[in-house]
């Protein structure tokens, strides 16, 4: 069986509400989606799950990102009580006893070097969009899912396994070096391939719905990753700025990105088509293991999203994977159908087992 990290600390983050366009609709990144997933599993007899003992050190987060962001993130986090009755116009309080706080954003960061002396303001300045509200477990459940990633590479690295499952929640591919967005506020899968790196060059795949921003942004300019992205065309769904075929990698690291943008309406067939395209160029950087983030947002059944992968392309896309042939770390991104996230894992890890 494969091991399957998790952390139960994950429900210390539980927002109800989201701002979407200017309305405020149910928070759709809930715990439900990743207990029935590790559930599922379990009944499958796919997986064996254990916790991490010990929390990421500081140390090791500051490998992946801004150490200013990171001490902004805890203090913010563990501040929020004190400003239940202090809300400005920048924040939405949800009707709850706990309390989220929802950050502005800002247009420009150049000249705003000033708003490091403030800690509300400061929201904006770590911040990419309003989709990311924080409340006082917020920092604790985003540190626990970090941990898990980082817990299953070091599965891959003590070679106790060949491959692993990181079951992160809140999720990371949004959450670039120093910023949060997207439900996203630690970069699990940029942890884990951090770590990954003892072993030599990695290459991090996403094929979640969504492009993974805050992924490419880390590894931007390392030329020691490869990152690929098969997702919603940009041009008309989030994250809206990134995610286009021209961005092939900073000047130190050009030709380490791909992206693979898709229209509305994709179905397996030509998802497939567009993983091969990426699979090839991961062999041709012959990295020493693979990290795929996982997003369950690309079924039919998903209610946030415009694809129609059916659960036998998950099957297809766990056999593609596996040919590959190289030690493989998923990380859980989206997905936020959780009655059926359970069933596409199922058939993904199937495929890729050969089961």
């Amino acid at each position: 069986m494969m091991p399957l990290i998790y952390s139960p600390h994950h429900t210390q983050h539980q927002p109800l509400v989201e701002q979407y366009h200017g309305r405020l609709l149910p928070y759709p990144e809930t715990p439900r989606r990743i207990e029935s997933l590790r559930q599922h599993l379990e009944r499958a007899d796919l997986v064996c799950v254990s916790e991490p003992t010990h929390p990421i050190s500081h140390m090791d987060l500051v490998q992946t990102h801004d150490e200013g962001f990171l001490v902004w993130f805890q203090q913010f986090s563990s501040q929020i009580p004190r400003f239940s009755h202090a809300a400005t116009p920048y924040y939405q309080l949800a009707d709850t006893e706990d309390v989220y706080l929802y950050p502005a954003v800002f247009p420009s960061r150049l000249t705003m070097s000033r708003l490091r002396n403030t800690t509300m303001e400061t929201s904006g300045y770590y911040a990419f969009d309003t989709a990311a509200p924080i409340g006082s477990g917020t920092w604790f459940a985003a540190l626990h899912s970090a941990t898990a990633a980082q817990t299953a590479a070091d599965r891959l690295l003590d070679e106790s396994a060949s491959a692993a499952y990181a079951l992160c929640r809140p999720p990371g591919h949004h959450a670039g070096r120093d910023f949060v967005g997207g439900y996203c506020y630690l970069n699990n899968a940029a942890v884990a391939a951090t770590r990954l790196l003892r072993r030599g060059e990695v290459a991090v795949i996403d094929i979640d719905y969504h492009h993974g921003n805050g992924t490419q942004d880390i590894f931007w300019n390392n030329p020691l990753v490869f990152f690929g992205s098969i997702h919603a065309d940009p041009a008309f769904e989030y994250p809206y700025y990134a995610g286009y075929v021209d961005e092939i990698g900073g000047e130190g690291a050009l030709n380490t990105n791909l992206n693979l943008p898709l229209p509305s309406g994709t179905g397996g067939l030509r998802f497939l088509e567009a993983l091969e395209v990426l699979l090839s160029a991961v062999l041709a950087f012959e990295p020493a293991t693979l990290v795929v983030s996982v997003g369950f947002d690309t079924s039919s059944d998903d209610p946030t999203a415009t694809f129609e992968l059916r659960d036998e392309d998950y099957h297809r896309i766990g056999v593609a994977l596996a040919s590959v042939n190289r030690p493989t770390l998923f990380v859980q991104e989206g997905g936020y159908n959780a009655s059926v996230n359970g069933v596409l894992a199922e058939q993904l890890l199937r495929g890729f087992l050969g089961v």
